[in-house]
């Protein structure tokens, strides 16, 4: 049954397929957990977090208060434009 398997050409394209996939599969599955390694010498962010995380602190990020600061100052309302209307005399 085997040698058949081996010998028909449709076989042997799908187990060759089912190989590529396979190492496909293990490369993105290696990628992520690189990435980890990656980041913790280069992501001041991620070593705080995971700091945190494993120390198993409680309490508001430090980046916490600049974040709400930027989202309030972006926040625009419909009463007063963001930019000044100019008339089209002005313009010329």
């Amino acid at each position: 049954m085997r040698e058949q398997v081996l010998a028909d050409v449709t076989w042997t394209r799908y187990l060759n397929y089912r190989q590529v996939e396979y190492i496909f599969n293990a490369l993105s599955v290696a990628h992520y957990a690189c990435n980890f390694f990656i980041f913790i010498p280069t992501g001041r962010h991620f070593r705080q977090a995971l700091c945190e995380l494993l120390l198993c602190r409680r309490g508001k990020t430090p980046n916490y208060d600049q974040t709400q600061q930027r989202t309030t100052m972006t926040t625009f309302t419909t009463d007063s434009p963001a930019l000044p209307v100019r008339n089209q005399a002005q313009r010329y």
